[in-house]
């Protein structure tokens, strides 16, 4: 356990670029002091990801009002970012680098309408921004009670 909070809180002082051993790089661009979330919790995160060889942005709401909401290990996310928003905290915004294997891997994606094609083991190039750790956030609901 003493290990686990260790490593989980190497990326909140990192400055240069920091690689996992699944090849994951990640770059702290903002700290925040909010929850971590783990396996099951429901998050909310803004992104923006592109093709890093192209620069080809393929999705970016990153200034939506409305981010987007999932559950941690539901598998409905690049598996690189799910590495990711597991070492991070409320009000984190990271720049990744997320290796093919870890993105859409072998069949990349087809192009569709205002996306553009992904190829193969393409590198992803993604801003994330955790938002939110409904349940873990304590410290803004008491920080809002105090302002009473």
């Amino acid at each position: 356990v003493a290990a686990a909070a260790a490593a989980a809180a190497l990326p909140r002082a990192a400055i240069a670029d920091t690689t996992t051993a699944s090849g994951l790089s990640y770059k702290v661009i903002k700290t925040g002091s909010g929850g971590q979330p783990a396996v099951g919790d429901l998050i909310t995160i803004r992104f923006k990801g592109a093709v890093k060889a192209t620069g080809a942005v393929f999705d970016d709401i990153m200034s939506s009002p409305e981010g987007y909401y999932f559950r941690v290990g539901s598998g409905q996310v690049l598996p690189g970012v799910e590495e990711a928003v597991k070492m991070m905290h409320t009000g984190d915004l990271w720049e990744l680098t997320i290796p093919g294997k870890l993105a859409f891997g072998e069949k990349g994606r087809s192009a569709s309408p205002g996306k553009p094609r992904i190829p193969s083991n393409a590198e992803i190039a993604f801003t994330l921004e955790l938002v939110a750790v409904p349940g873990k956030d304590d410290e803004l609901i008491e920080v809002a009670g105090d302002a009473e």
